[in-house]
């Protein structure tokens, strides 16, 4: 089993926890300081779709239920989400709301997604120490991490 990775910053950043790969697993979101998992309480694969494309696996395959990737523990952050599709966040979907839910862990939903991650080379300038530039014209000075948005997806630097 693969760790999980969170693909941005701050509140809203999802993980996939306890699949076999980066692209599929429970679906986990931050939220002020904590990871909590998302209900399944009409969970579809428009609402899988949104959270494939905001960690840059491609499109969604299946849409799971029922703790399919296992149960959760601690907070259930969102339920009844309900994405449109064109949505860039899970958190931007709409739901019940932060921590309103009426669910258990058994209502765990996960996502499997097709795995069509978007890899860029990244280099360093010895004129410019700290500054990482994407290739794609963008660049910025991580201090700890830094987040750089391109077309639809995420990319997370971080500096080692």
């Amino acid at each position: 089993m693969i760790p999980a990775l969170p693909y941005i910053l701050g509140d809203g950043r999802i993980r996939l926890v306890g699949g076999l790969d980066y692209c599929q697993g429970r679906v986990e979101v931050f939220y002020q300081g904590s990871w909590g998992t998302v209900c399944d309480d009409d969970w579809g694969r428009r609402d899988a779709g949104v959270v494939c494309q905001q960690i840059g696996c491609g499109h969604a395959v299946s849409s799971t239920t029922n703790a399919y990737f296992g149960y959760g523990t601690g907070l259930i952050l969102l339920d009844n989400v309900n994405c449109n599709g064109y949505e860039n966040q899970l958190s931007k979907c709409y739901s019940l709301g932060w921590g309103i839910h009426n669910c258990g862990h058994h209502e765990d939903a996960g996502v499997i997604c097709s795995g069509e991650k978007l890899f860029l080379s990244l280099s360093v300038s010895p004129l410019s120490p700290g500054v990482v530039n994407s290739g794609l014209g963008e660049s910025c000075v991580p201090s700890f991490a830094c987040s750089m948005s391109f077309g639809s997806g995420f990319m997370q630097v971080e500096a080692r």
